[in-house]
């Protein structure tokens, strides 16, 4: 089964429709939003679904993160910086063949401007970085749920 997506109080809709559009074009069909700023169906977030639509028609809106994944059996967050926690963090593409062999699976993204808190990122499995240059870490969050489902993608197809 291919992981869930999960958006933690997502602020654009632009950025959600994104987001659906990286989801379809490597087979990802469920995301779930908690908490977010705007309606799936916000005509900003249709428009740049493009042809994605689908994906946020039937997006779950969740009021906590706790409501989001109370029935995933494995939860993953991603960070873009190491907050020195006792976790384990986790490069994306070594991740991949752990989190393909797992069912029932989430991928948890934070909001644009400050993503995942650490009371977040306490309650996830390990927690997921994609590396990137130090000196640049910001990622926006469409092209981070893209990179990561482009690597799910190729384990999953491998």
């Amino acid at each position: 089964l291919e992981p869930v997506i999960v958006l933690v109080r997502p602020q654009l809709p632009e950025n959600g429709g994104a987001v659906a559009r990286a989801m379809r074009n490597f087979g990802l069909k469920e995301l779930r939003l908690v908490a977010p700023l705007f309606s799936p169906l916000d005509p900003k977030a249709i428009a740049m679904a493009t042809g994605a639509d689908l994906i946020l028609e039937s997006a779950t809106v969740y009021g906590t993160l706790d409501e989001a994944i109370a029935d995933l059996s494995y939860v993953y967050g991603t960070c873009a910086t190491e907050r020195h926690m006792v976790k384990r963090y986790l490069p994306l593409r070594e991740a991949m063949p752990e989190i393909a062999a797992c069912s029932e699976v989430g991928l948890v993204f934070g909001a644009e401007r400050t993503g995942l808190t650490n009371e977040e990122l306490v309650k996830f499995r390990a927690i997921l970085h994609v590396p990137v240059d130090p000196g640049f870490s910001s990622l926006n969050l469409a092209q981070s749920v893209a990179i990561t489902a482009y690597e799910w993608y190729q384990t999953h197809q491998g």
